[in-house]
C-alpha cells in the first residue's frame, strides 16, 4: 500500500514539474514587446477606475498619466495592435478577471470594414492570445476567438498553436539569449505607462482635414462584426454596470461616419452611450497639421486633446472618484512625473520634425524660382522629404542627376524618396507603374518613351515633347512642388519649368 502511495506521489510530483517546465518554457519562448506588457501589466495594478479597451487607437490616444493629474482618476489601456472585434470581446472578459472598474471605455474602430479570416488576422489575434497567462480563462477566450472566424472549419488554420503557442515559437532558440525574455519568463510585467505608448519615430505627419463627412445616414456593418458587437453588449449587460463606447479622431471618411452612426444606434439600443469624437474636432481643438503621427493615429499633442475631451465627458456623466491627495494613490504622482519626462522628449522630436518639414516645404516651393542653375535645382530636389518621379522620352542629355540617370540611357523611369530608390526601370513598360506617395498616399502613375505619362493625384502632366521630365512631390504637405523638362541642344542641354 505504501509503495502504491509513493508511486502516486512521485507521479503527481513529476506531472507538476512537467507542467511547470511547460508553462515557463511557453513564456520564455514568446515574443516580448509592448503588446505583451499591456496585457499582463494590468494584473499588477490595483483599484483601476477606468479600463480602456481597444487597439492602437486606444494605447496611443488615452493618456492615463494626464487623466490622473488633471482628473484624479486611475486608468489603464488594455489594448494591443490591430485588435479585432473578437479580441475586444476577449479583453472584456480578461478585464473582469483582473479589475472591477467603475467604467469600461471601449473603442469601436475595429467594427468598421469587413471581417477577415483567421489567417488574415493571425498577427492581431496573437498579439493578445500569445500574451495571456496560461489558464482556463485563456482557453475560453481562444475558443471564442476561433469561433468568431469559424476557424474549426478552416483546414488551413493551425488551431493547436493558438491554444499551445509554444508549438509556434519553440524553434526561436535565440530568445534564450535575450535578457528581456528571461526577465519575463514567468509572464509577469509592470507596464511603465499604464498601457500608453509614446510613439517617437515617426511622431508627426501633416494630415488633410476631412470635409463633407458629416451625415446622419447609416451603413450596415459586416454581419460577422455586428454579431460580435451584439454578443459583447449582451455580456456587458450581464456583467458590467457602466461602459462608454468611443471613436477617436482620425481623418474620417463619410463611409466610416455612416458605420459609426450604425454602431451608435446598436450601442444605444443596449443602454450604452457612444461618443464619436470625430464630430467634435473643434471642441477638442484638433489640428490636423500638428496632432497626428500618421493618417490613422494621433501623436502626444492629439492624445492630450482627446484625453481631456473624453475625461471631461466621463466626469460629467459617470461616477468616477478623484483620488488626488489620497496617500494610497501616491504612486500615481510618481507615474505622472515619469510619463511627463518622456512626453517632453517626444514633444521636442515632434517640434523639430515640424520645423524640418516647414523648411523643406519652403525650399521646395522655391524650386520654381531657380532658372539658371540646374545642379542647384537637382540638389534641392534631392531631399528626404520629397518623392521624385523622373521619366524620359527620347534622348537624355549627358548631365549629372542624383537619380542614377546618364546620357547613355534612352528610356528610363526613376522613383526616389530622398536618396533611396523606390523603383527603377530602363525600358518602356507594357502598362504604367503605379504607386502612392506622401502621408496621404496620393496615387501616381508613370511610364516612359512612346507610352510616357505622368499622373499624380488625378492630374496629368504634359510629357509630349522629347527630354527628361522630373516631378518633385512634398511627402509631408502632399503637393507637387515643381516639374521640369531637361532636353538636349547644340550647346549640350536646356531645361524649363513645365508647371
Amino acid at each position: 500500500m505504501k509503495n502504491k502511495i509513493k508511486k502516486v506521489m512521485n507521479l503527481l510530483v513529476f506531472t507538476a514539474l512537467l507542467g511547470w517546465v511547460f508553462v515557463n518554457a511557453t513564456y520564455l519562448f514568446r515574443n516580448c514587446g509592448y503588446d505583451r506588457a499591456h496585457v499582463n501589466g494590468i494584473r499588477n495594478e490595483e483599484n483601476i477606475d477606468v479600463v480602456c479597451v481597444g487597439g492602437s487607437s486606444t494605447f496611443v490616444y488615452w493618456e492615463p498619466y494626464l487623466a490622473w493629474k488633471e482628473y484624479g482618476m486611475t486608468s489603464y489601456n488594455l489594448a494591443t495592435n490591430s485588435a479585432r472585434p473578437s479580441v475586444i470581446s476577449g479583453y472584456i472578459r480578461y478585464m473582469l478577471e483582473t479589475q472591477k472598474p467603475d467604467l469600461a471605455v471601449i473603442d469601436v474602430r475595429s467594427y468598421v470594414g469587413g471581417a477577415g479570416t483567421v489567417s488574415d488576422d493571425e498577427g492581431p489575434i496573437r498579439n493578445m492570445t500569445d500574451s495571456l497567462p496560461l489558464s482556463g480563462g485563456r482557453f475560453r477566450i481562444v475558443t471564442e476567438i476561433l469561433n468568431y472566424y469559424d476557424a474549426f472549419a478552416d483546414e488551413d488554420a493551425d488551431i493547436a498553436s493558438f491554444y499551445f503557442d509554444i508549438a509556434k515559437y519553440h524553434g526561436n532558440y535565440e530568445r534564450l539569449g535575450l535578457e528581456d525574455n528571461w526577465e519575463h519568463k514567468d509572464n509577469d510585467y509592470v507596464c511603465e505607462f499604464k498601457g500608453f505608448e509614446f510613439i517617437e519615430d515617426p511622431c508627426h505627419s501633416i494630415i488633410q482635414e476631412p470635409k463633407g463627412y458629416r451625415t446622419k445616414e447609416k451603413m450596415e456593418l459586416d454581419p460577422v462584426k455586428e454579431t460580435s458587437l451584439r454578443e459583447m453588449l449582451e455580456y456587458l449587460n450581464e456583467n458590467v454596470q457602466n461602459a462608454l463606447f468611443v471613436a477617436g479622431p482620425i481623418p474620417i471618411t463619410r463611409e466610416t461616419e455612416m458605420q459609426y452612426n450604425m454602431i451608435g444606434d446598436i450601442v444605444s439600443s443596449y443602454g450604452y452611450e457612444f461618443l464619436n469624437t470625430n464630430d467634435h474636432y473643434r471642441e477638442m481643438g484638433i489640428d490636423f497639421a500638428t496632432d497626428f503621427y500618421n493618417a490613422g493615429h494621433v501623436n502626444v499633442y492629439g492624445a492630450q486633446k482627446y484625453t481631456r475631451f473624453v475625461a471631461d465627458h466621463i466626469k460629467g456623466n459617470y461616477s468616477v472618484p478623484d483620488h488626488r491627495g489620497d496617500k494610497d494613490y501616491e504612486e500615481w504622482d510618481d507615474h505622472y512625473l515619469s510619463a511627463k519626462k518622456r512626453e517632453h522628449k517626444v514633444k521636442r522630436l515632434i517640434n523639430q520634425q515640424i520645423v524640418d518639414k516647414k523648411r523643406a516645404n519652403k525650399a521646395g516651393r522655391g524650386l520654381g524660382k531657380i532658372e539658371d542653375d540646374l545642379m542647384k535645382w537637382c540638389s534641392t530636389a534631392s531631399d528626404e522629404n520629397y518623392t521624385v518621379l523622373a521619366l524620359s522620352k527620347g534622348g537624355i542629355p549627358d548631365i549629372y542627376t542624383p537619380w542614377n540617370i546618364s546620357g547613355e540611357d534612352r528610356e528610363v523611369i526613376r522613383i526616389y524618396s530622398g536618396n533611396a530608390a523606390v523603383y527603377e526601370s530602363d525600358t518602356v513598360l507594357d502598362s504604367p507603374y503605379k504607386g502612392a506617395a506622401g502621408s496621404d498616399s496620393k496615387e501616381y502613375s508613370i511610364n516612359c518613351g512612346m507610352k510616357s505619362e505622368l499622373i499624380v493625384d488625378g492630374r496629368r502632366y504634359k510629357t509630349e515633347k522629347e527630354g527628361m521630365y522630373v516631378l518633385v512631390f512634398d511627402n509631408n504637405y502632399n503637393q507637387v512642388l515643381d516639374v521640369v523638362r531637361i532636353y538636349g541642344n547644340e550647346d549640350g542641354y536646356e531645361w524649363e519649368h513645365v508647371i
